[in-house]
């Protein structure tokens, strides 16, 4: 019994040192584990951050091309801008051959909108279809504007409307909806911008012109009632602006050129009408952004 006793002694010892062991090698093979889980991981984030660092490389790439052909585009806007000013002064008119900068400068003051508020992208076009739309049915029908037709000086027209007067009602509509106006008064000053604009577009860059002319600087009385009934139209179903300094300046801009070219001919009433706009627009918008900063 003894040795029987020592005997199982023994084999427990044996059992027990043998487990031992085992759960050391099982230990090992847990830390093995979860070395290899961490070396995992340490792979996987650093492939992470790779990725992350050539998403960001590719999107400052992106931004600086993007930045650049604004730039350009801003540029190419200034030149065009200056060069229309600068003739009508000095020369008193556009030079011969120069026809086309007019629809440059609104076909590229309308992309810069477009650029400038991407969100509002689908607005915009609404502006731009629906402002074809309208001259097609004026010069078709006479309604509701009078009877009218454009000449050949902005270019390419479909059903004899030139497509920058797409340009000009989307610049102009977003000016207005920049100024977070009730529909009523937006639609008044809408009517006071063509006011402004109509007699330099029709007497001194002869962009369009009046079958019937009427007496304020050949413009029928017609043509204002009209305005501001589609102005109340349009701005009854579209959204206020949000603040959108760019958008804003490329309104602003394109009203004081026809200010500035209306001067150099002599048309201060139409001319000092823009100016009062312009200078009440920037009060307006600056009131209207800073009551969204508060709010």
């Amino acid at each position: 019994m003894s040795r029987g006793n020592g005997m199982n002694r023994g084999n427990a010892m044996n059992r027990g040192n043998g487990m031992n062991r085992g759960s050391g090698m099982n230990r090992g093979s847990a830390m093995n584990r979860g070395n290899g889980m961490n070396r995992g991981n340490a792979m996987n984030l650093s492939n992470a951050m790779n990725l992350l660092s050539r998403a960001r490389e590719r999107a400052v790439f992106s931004d600086f091309r993007h930045g650049w052909f604004v730039i350009i585009l801003w540029i190419v806007y200034a030149i065009l801008w200056f060069g229309g000013v600068g003739s009508h002064f000095l020369f008193g008119a556009t030079p011969a051959g120069m026809n086309w900068t007019a629809p440059l400068l609104l076909w590229v003051g309308t992309l810069l909108t477009f650029i400038a508020a991407p969100d509002d992208w689908r607005t915009l076009a609404i502006s731009f279809v629906a402002g074809i739309a309208i001259e097609v049915v004026g010069v078709a029908t006479g309604f509701p504007f009078g009877r009218y037709n454009y000449t050949p000086v902005l270019g390419f027209a479909i059903l004899a409307v030139p497509l920058a007067m797409g340009c000009a009602w989307v610049i102009l509509l977003a000016w207005v909806r920049q100024l977070r106006l009730p529909v009523l008064a937006a639609a008044a000053v809408m009517t006071a911008v063509d006011l402004g604009l109509d007699p330099v577009t029709t007497r001194i860059l002869d962009l369009w012109r009046w079958r019937t002319p009427g007496r304020y600087y050949g413009v029928p009385w017609t043509n204002y009632a009209g305005w501001f009934a589609v102005s109340l139209i349009l701005f009854a179903c579209l959204p206020p602006g949000r603040h959108n300094p760019n958008v804003f300046a490329v309104g602003s801009t394109v009203l004081l050129l026809f200010a500035l070219i209306g001067l150099a001919h002599g048309f201060f009433v139409p001319s000092s009408m823009l100016c009062l706009l312009c200078g009440a627009g920037y009060w307006r918008w600056r009131a209207s952004s800073n009551v969204l900063i508060s709010t």
